[in-house]
């Protein structure tokens, strides 16, 4: 993917980026759309990433906080998350090793509202979970439900 100039290749050229994700909005009959994307390739490059999003489009983005060079072992970068939110005006969706003991610390770190995550969970809960569980493997939905029942406390 990445020789082919795609995937995270695409955090090393932001026009592309910007192309692409515009052609899409252009052209999409969905109601949003999102990129999800990490802080750079060999060097965090988040803030520039973010805005090309959002110039070109995107309702929302999703940040992994960690580059590509990172892989999944670099310690993920929940400040540079913080900083991406602070740079843009659409949503932006934390990612990185977040789970039910650390959600507390992260949510402050990154400065999210508690009560919009509590919409936008139960939002997917309604919308993506409860009509289509037959896409998910079980053990997400499981991990899913384990979060909702110890970071919000929604029993089921």
């Amino acid at each position: 993917v990445v020789r082919q100039g795609a995937g995270s290749a695409l955090l090393n050229d932001l026009d592309k980026l910007q192309s692409i994700v515009s052609a899409i909005k252009s052209t999409s009959n969905k109601e949003s759309l999102s990129v999800k994307f990490r802080l750079g390739f060999n060097d965090k490059n988040e803030i520039k990433i973010a805005k090309a999003c959002e110039e070109a489009g995107a309702n929302y983005i999703a940040v992994h906080g960690r580059t590509r060079v990172g892989g999944y072992s670099a310690k993920v970068d929940y400040e540079a998350i913080a900083r991406v939110k602070a740079s843009v005006k659409i949503p932006v969706i934390a990612n990185g090793d977040i789970n039910a003991q650390n959600a507390d610390e992260i949510l402050n770190l990154t400065k999210f509202n508690k009560e919009k995550l509590k919409i936008l969970l139960l939002n997917i809960y309604k919308k993506y979970v409860k009509i289509s569980l037959w896409y998910f493997f079980i053990f997400d939905y499981i991990h899913f439900l384990k979060i909702l029942q110890e970071y919000i406390g929604w029993r089921f």
